[in-house]
């Protein structure tokens, strides 16, 4: 048992159909009032229906208080915007990527609930991280909130959203088409797995909206070679955050004090990367490339600059379901992203994967 002095983390679960409106409304406001009394992020969930989860790191006293405050603001909330629908939720769905995503679901309540608040255990992010990847983990989670707000706030938070993409490949690599590599590489291994209608429409999307995603892209860029980034709220937010993630990690990752943070085993993601669909194999150029060669491959994955190139475009995925997107977004938009940089560059990635992997840098 936590003596009740001692700092630890405490967690409310605030539901609600509006989760945007949650975030941008309460919390918001009341991490203003909190201002440095403790230690506090949000993530999403959803568990029991559409909901945000507030964790303080605070003793016991310092904790009730603050959260009991949050519960009322809550309710105020609650008042004026009702939950109207379920959206949708799916109990048994909510069970099974709970399985997938390896969470203890013995003891959970996977019943729908909807504008109320409940004290629930604390989970430690990225606990196969070790305790320093945690930590990393809670810190971005705590210094996203910036670029989440700036995000929702505006007009088009999926075109925010994407340019996150866009300017992540620009301050890791000063570069969108090296950038785009990883993206091009998720969604192959994305694709491999999925029904070919879902795939299908996600390439559709990209062919309705190509002027607005080559914009956004043409934007970005423009944004960062005018070096000016503090006109646009989510620039300013999001790229001395990736600056300062970047440096973290490197040295974490140089001190060996991260956990299992390597690629998967090779020739395991290889057979992921094959995986049949319909009875017939993908095969891509860009697959040909990446698993052509298996020495080639082993010697990649093992590569530091490979690690902390993923290690980093998983910061931007922790922060995509932050804004309410789903797992099949963050695959959609690298599609956009690496689609926009062929096309606006036209350049064949699978020839700059290559020369990449040739190099060996």
């Amino acid at each position: 048992m936590t003596p009740p002095h001692t700092p630890s983390w405490h967690t409310l679960a605030v539901y609600s159909g509006h989760p945007n409106r949650v975030v941008l409304d309460v919390i918001r406001a009341w991490e203003q009032d909190l201002g440095s009394v403790c230690e506090s992020y949000w993530t999403r969930g959803y568990v029991g229906g559409a909901h945000v989860r507030v964790n303080v790191r605070a003793d016991a006293g310092t904790a009730s208080s603050v959260l009991e405050r949050l519960a009322d603001m809550a309710a105020d909330h609650f008042e004026t915007m009702p939950t109207t629908d379920d959206g949708g939720y799916d109990p048994e769905r909510a069970h099974r990527l709970s399985v997938e995503e390896g969470l203890d679901t013995v003891g959970i309540d996977f019943g729908y609930r909807a504008d109320v608040t409940a004290a629930v255990p604390y989970h430690t992010p990225a606990s196969h991280l070790g305790v320093e990847g945690a930590t990393l983990t809670e810190a971005f989670y705590a210094e996203s909130r910036p670029t989440a707000y700036a995000v929702l706030d505006a007009t088009s938070p999926r075109a925010e959203a994407l340019k996150l993409y866009f300017l992540r490949s620009l301050v890791f690599l000063g570069s969108l088409v090296d950038g785009s590599l990883s993206f091009r590489s998720h969604w192959e291994r994305f694709a491999a797995g999925k029904p070919a209608t879902l795939t299908a429409s996600i390439e559709a999307a990209y062919a309705a909206n190509r002027e607005g995603i080559h914009a956004v892209a043409e934007a970005a860029l423009a944004e960062w070679e005018h070096g000016d980034l503090s006109q646009d709220p989510v620039v300013a937010a999001w790229v001395p955050l990736q600056r300062r993630f970047q440096d973290r990690i490197a040295a974490l990752y140089d001190a060996g004090r991260l956990g299992a943070v390597v690629p998967s085993e090779p020739r395991t993601y290889l057979e992921h990367g094959r995986l049949s669909m319909g009875g017939a194999e993908r095969e891509t150029p860009f697959l040909s490339v990446l698993f052509g060669d298996d020495d080639a491959f082993d010697r990649f994955c093992g590569r530091r600059g490979l690690v902390l190139t993923r290690m980093n475009v998983n910061l931007l995925y922790l922060l995509l379901p932050q804004l309410g997107f789903s797992v099949v977004d963050r695959f959609a938009f690298g599609h956009f992203a690496y689609r926009a940089v062929e096309d606006l560059y036209d350049v064949d990635l699978a020839d700059r994967l290559r020369g990449v992997m040739a190099r060996g840098a």
